[in-house]
C-alpha cells in the first residue's frame, strides 16, 4: 500500500472534499507490512515547501531532470462525489488469526473457491458488457482502485471488490489512481465521454471489458456470473508472489504490470551530510526487487539516502530545528520537520519496521506506546529497561507486529525527557467496520502538548543535580499550537472546519509530559467509543479526562446552530491534584462550521465569549465521574477477557518523597531536600545496561534483583498520613518481580499522602490491563475486591489512579521479556516512581521471547 503526506493545517480549504483531518501530519498506511525509518539529523537549507515524487509509469522511461510532482489529494478529487451511490457492500473478510509470530497473514488464508459453473445459459460477454480495453488487460483482471482513507466508502468499496475476486484465487492488476497520476489519465482515457461517477474507485476490466463500479460487480457475483466471467485467467498460486514487486500492490511494476512498490532514491552531497537537494527518481532495480514507498509532507531536512531495500521504506527525524512559538525562538527536536511528529497509520495485522538512525550527540529511543509487543521486547523503547539507547551516530530497527490491536495509541521518545517534543499518533486501522453505526465524515488526530520557552533539557539536568521540581510549562498545545490565549499566538491556533450535520470520529491523545487534562468543545456532547485503543460501551458525555499516554476516541456530530463567528470553541485545560506548581493556563482551538459566512474571513476571528460552560474547572472532581462511565464492549466479537482468578495480587503503594540532603550537596526540593518517588519505597534506579538483554543473556553483573516486596514494608494509614512530619526517605534499587508465563496477575496501586496525595497515571508497558475496581481512602482486602467488575471493566494501558485512593488491575501476564511500570508524569519517572517485571518464557516455542534483532544496540 501506499503512504500519503499531507500539511492540512495551512491547507484545510484546499482539501475541504476530502473530508481529511487537516492536520499537518504525515500519514503511512500499509496493508500487510509497514516499514518505517526515523533518522535523527542535523538542520539543512530549506528545501521545496512539498516533497515531490516522480510519476511511475507501466513501462520504464529515460529519468527525467526534475521529478514529476504528484499530490495525493489533487489525484482524490471527483472520488467522493456525492452521486456516487451502491448496494451495502460487505465487509472484507478479516485475515485469519496465526499465533506463528510474524506470519504472513496473505498466506494463511482457505483455499481459494473453485469456479462456479452456471446453472443456465447466460449471456456472452460482448452481449452483457462494453468492450473497452485497458493496457494489457487482454487477459486479466484490472481494477482501478484507491488506498486513500480519505473518503470512506470509496474505500471499502475497493475493498470489497478486491475480496470478491481473490475468493476465486484469480491475478488481480491493481492500479491505484490515487497513488499515480499515469494510472489516473489511464482512467480517464478509457472512460472519455462517460459521467463523471465513471471515475470514482472502484472500475473493475476483465478480458478486456468494461464491468463497471462497485454495484455493477457485485451484482454479477450475486447472479453468479462471476465464476463464468474468470474462466480462463491465470490462476494465483497459493504462496506465490510477483517477483517484481513481492506481492505488494497498488503502484507501478515491470513484471505483473501493476500492483507494486516503489523505490526512492536520494542524493546526498559529497563529504557534508547537511542538506543537498533531495532528488526523487523512480529505481527500476529496486523497484522489481520490491521496495516500498515513501512520500513526507515536509522537507526541512537534509536526507543523505532514501531507498527501496528489499521491503523497507525509511522517514526522517530531524535534530534542532528552530520552531517559534510565544514570541519565542528556539531549538526544538522535531520529526519530519513538523512539531508534533507524523502521525503513523497501519492496519490491524501488519507487520511493523521503523528504522532509527541517530544522527544528535545525545541518546535516544522511540517507544511505541499502548502497542504490546508480543514477543518482541526488543522493539519497547524504555532506555535500560528493553534496549540500550542509540547512540549518535547509531541506528536501531524495531521490528513488531500489530496483533489484535485497533484503535488509536501513540509513539514518542522514552530517553530523558524527549518526548517534551518527540511524539506523534499512532493509528491502527481495523480489519473489519467499526462497532458504532454513525457514518464517520472524517478522523480528526487531536494531540495534547506542553510548551517551555526555555529549554527541557537544561531544566530536567538542574531538577536532578539539585532536588527540585521542574519548571511549569508555558502552554498547553493542541497539534503543536498554543490557540490564541497566550502572547503572540493568533496564528498559532488549531482551527477544524466541518459540515453541518455529519459526524467526526475525533482522535483524541495526551502526550503532555506533567498534566492530565479536561477536554470540551462548546454547546457540543461527545460520544467516547473507544479508550486505548480499546472499544467502549458508548456513553455521551459532555466532556473528558485524559491523563498523559492516554487515548480517547469521541464522536462528535455538527448539529449545533453557530453565531456570526461559525464557531464554537474547544479548549483544553489541566486537572489539577497536586499542590505543586503547575501551568494553570487553557489551550483552545475552534471547530469552524463551513457553511457560515465567517469561513472566508483570512484572519483569525476570536469570539468575544471563549467561556465553555461544559469544560470542568481544574478542581472538579468529574474527571471521577467521567472515569466509572467507561466500560469495555464485552461483546461476542470483541469479549472482555478480564481473568475472574488470580494467581497472585500485588499491593504497592505510590508515592512522592523527601530524601534528606546528602553531605556537601546543594539540594534545592522542599525544607533544603531532595524530591524523589517511590513503588512500595522502592526509588527504581535504571542499570547501566539493558534489563532485557542481561536477562535474555543470563547475565548476573547488571546489578538487578528479583525481590521487588509484593506488599508496602509497613501498613500505616496511606491517604491519611502527615504530608510533612513523616520520615520520606525511601530506598534505592533495581528490583524486579518475576513472574511465570501465564500468571493471572492483579496489582493494587495506592496513593499516599507523602507530601501531597494526588492523581497518578500509570503506564504498564507490554500488556493490556482490565481496571477490575478503585476507591478513595485506603484499599481494603478483605472488602474491596467484592465489589469488583469482573464483566465489562474497561481495558486499558494507562490508569489513572484516583487522588487519595487506589484503583486495582488486572491482566495475563503471557507476553515474555521485561516490561516497565511506572507514573506518565515525567518527573515523577525521573523521581524513581517506576518498577519492572520479567514474564519468563512458556511451554512452546510460540511463547518465548524472540532473539534480539542483530542491530539491537549496545551500551
Amino acid at each position: 500500500m501506499g503512504c500519503v503526506s499531507s500539511n492540512l493545517l495551512n491547507h484545510d480549504e484546499e482539501f475541504s472534499q476530502l473530508g481529511s483531518t487537516a492536520l499537518g501530519h504525515h500519514i503511512v498506511s500499509l496493508t500487510s507490512t509497514t516499514y518505517g525509518l526515523l533518522t535523527l539529523d542535523p538542520p539543512s537549507t530549506p528545501p521545496p515547501s512539498r516533497f515531490t515524487l516522480s510519476s511511475l509509469w507501466s513501462e520504464p522511461r529515460p529519468l527525467r531532470s526534475e521529478p514529476e510532482v504528484i499530490n495525493s489529494w489533487e489525484l482524490m478529487a471527483g472520488l467522493d462525489t456525492d452521486s456516487f451511490r451502491f448496494s451495502p457492500l460487505p465487509p472484507p473478510k478479516p485475515f485469519p488469526t496465526t499465533d506463528k509470530e510474524n506470519s504472513n497473514p496473505n498466506l494463511n488464508g482457505p483455499s481459494p473457491r473453485p469456479f462456479k459453473k452456471p446453472s443456465s445459459v447466460k449471456p456472452s460477454l460482448a452481449e452483457r458488457f462494453e468492450r473497452i480495453c485497458p493496457p494489457k488487460g487482454e487477459k486479466r483482471v484490472v481494477i482501478y482502485t484507491t488506498t486513500l482513507r480519505g473518503v470512506r466508502r470509496t474505500f471499502e468499496a475497493c475493498n470489497a471488490v478486491r475480496a470478491a475476486f481473490e475468493a476465486f484465487g484469480v491475478l488481480i492488476c491493481e492500479r491505484d489512481v490515487s497513488m499515480d497520476s499515469g494510472f489516473r489519465e489511464e482512467l480517464r482515457e478509457l472512460l472519455k465521454g462517460k459521467e463523471r461517477e465513471a471515475m470514482v474507485p472502484p472500475r473493475v476490466f476483465v478480458k478486456g471489458f468494461y464491468i463497471g463500479g462497485a454495484e455493477e460487480m457485485l451484482k454479477v457475483a450475486e447472479e453468479g456470473l462471476l465464476g463464468e466471467l474468470l474462466q480462463g485467467l491465470p490462476r494465483k498460486t497459493v504462496g506465490a508472489v510477483c517477483e517484481g514487486c513481492g506481492d505488494m500492490r497498488f503502484l507501478p511494476c515491470f513484471r505483473c504490470n501493476g500492483s507494486c512498490k516503489i523505490a526512492l532514491v536520494a542524493k546526498e552531497n559529497v563529504g557534508h551530510k547537511q542538506g543537498g537537494r533531495t532528488v526523487v527518481v523512480k529505481c527500476t532495480d529496486c523497484n522489481e526487487n520490491g521496495g516500498h514507498i515513501v512520500l513526507t509532507s515536509k522537507a526541512s531536512f537534509g536526507v543523505d539516502i532514501m531507498e527501496g531495500l528489499g521491503q523497507h521504506y525509511r522517514l526522517s527525524l530531524v535534530e534542532w530545528n528552530k520552531v517559534t512559538r510565544l514570541c519565542h525562538t528556539k531549538p526544538l527536536l522535531t520529526v519530519n520537520g513538523e512539531y508534533p511528529g507524523p502521525t503513523i497509520a497501519v492496519h490491524e495485522g501488519d507487520n511493523v519496521e521503523v528504522k532509527v538512525i541517530n544522527r544528535i550527540a545525545k541518546n535516544t529511543t522511540i517507544h511505541w506506546h499502548g502497542v504490546r509487543q508480543l514477543r518482541t521486547g526488543w522493539a519497547d523503547g524504555p532506555a535500560y529497561i528493553t534496549q540500550c539507547p542509540i547512540k549518535g551516530g547509531h541506528s536501531y530497527t524495531y521490528k513488531f507486529r500489530v496483533v489484535n490491536q485497533r484503535g488509536t495509541l501513540l509513539w514518542h521518545a522514552h530517553y530523558s525527557w524527549q518526548r517534551a517534543s518527540v511524539y506523534g499518533a499512532f493509528i491502527i486501522y481495523p480489519r473489519i467496520p467499526y462497532p458504532f453505526s454513525a457514518p464517520i465524515q472524517a478522523e480528526v488526530p487531536i494531540i495534547f502538548g506542553e510548551w517551555w520557552n526555555s529549554d527541557v533539557d537544561t531544566m530536567q539536568s538542574e531538577m536532578m543535580k539539585y532536588g527540585s521540581g521542574p519548571n511549569s510549562s508555558d502552554a498547553y498545545t493542541i497539534n503543536g499550537l498554543p490557540g490564541p490565549l497566550y502572547p503572540c499566538s493568533n496564528k498559532d491556533t488549531f482551527i477544524y472546519t466541518v459540515e453541518s450535520g455529519k459526524t467526526y470520529l475525533l482522535r483524541i491523545i495526551n502526550a503532555a509530559l506533567s498534566d492530565e487534562l479536561y477536554f470540551a468543545v462548546a454547546n457540543h456532547t461527545l460520544t467516547v467509543v473507544e479508550v486505548d485503543a480499546t472499544y467502549t460501551k458508548p456513553f455521551s458525555t459532555r466532556a473528558i479526562m485524559v491523563t498523559p499516554g492516554q487515548t480517547t476516541n469521541v464522536l462528535l456530530t455538527a448539529n449545533q446552530i453557530p453565531d456570526s463567528s461559525g464557531m464554537f470553541v474547544l479548549a483544553a485545560r489541566p486537572y489539577r491534584t497536586s499542590v505543586f506548581p503547575f501551568d494553570n493556563s487553557t489551550t483552545i482551538g475552534f471547530l469552524r462550521y463551513n457553511n457560515t459566512r465567517a469561513e472566508k474571513i483570512k484572519p483569525l476571528y476570536v469570539p468575544n465569549n471563549l467561556s465553555i460552560h461544559n469544560l470542568p474547572e481544574m478542581e472538579d472532581t468529574f474527571a471521577i465521574e467521567f472515569s466509572d462511565k467507561v466500560r469495555s464492549i464485552a461483546s461476542s466479537q470483541f469479549p472482555c477477557k478480564v481473568p475472574r482468578q488470580v494467581d497472585k495480587r500485588i499491593i504497592t503503594t505510590i508515592s512522592l518523597n523527601l530524601q534528606d540532603c546528602p553531605t556537601n550537596m546543594t539540594c534545592k526540593g522542599y525544607d533544603g531536600k531532595r524530591f524523589f518517588a517511590s513503588m512500595n519505597n522502592q526509588s527504581f534506579v535504571r542499570p547501566s545496561m539493558s534489563i532485557l538483554d542481561s536477562y535474555y543473556r543470563k547475565l548476573n553483573t547488571n546489578g538487578y534483583s528479583l525481590d521487588f516486596p509484593e506488599k508496602p514494608p509497613k501498613s500505616f494509614n496511606y491517604t491519611g498520613v502527615d504530608p510533612l512530619a513523616e520520615n520520606m526517605n525511601t530506598e534505592f534499587g533495581t528490583k524486579l518481580l518475576a513472574l511465570p508465563h501465564g500468571t493471572n496477575l492483579e496489582i493494587v496501586l495506592q496513593d499516599t499522602g507523602f507530601l501531597n496525595v494526588e492523581n497518578h497515571p500509570i503506564h504498564v508497558h507490554g500488556h493490556n490491563f482490565f481496571i477490575v475496581g478503585w476507591g478513595l481512602g485506603n484499599y481494603n482486602v478483605s472488602k474491596d475486591p467484592t465489589n469488583y467488575n469482573l464483566v465489562d471493566p474497561p481495558e486499558r494501558n494507562t490508569v489513572g489512579v484516583p487522588k487519595g485512593g487506589w484503583a486495582a488491575i488486572r491482566f495475563k501476564a503471557d507476553n515474555p521479556g521485561v516490561w516497565f511500570i511506572h507514573c506518565h508524569l515525567e518527573e515523577h519517572t525521573s523521581w524513581g516512581l517506576a518498577m519492572a517485571f520479567i514474564v519468563k518464557d512458556g511451554p512452546t516455542t510460540s511463547e518465548c521471547l524472540l532473539p534480539p534483532p542483530e542491530d539491537f544496540p549496545s551500551c
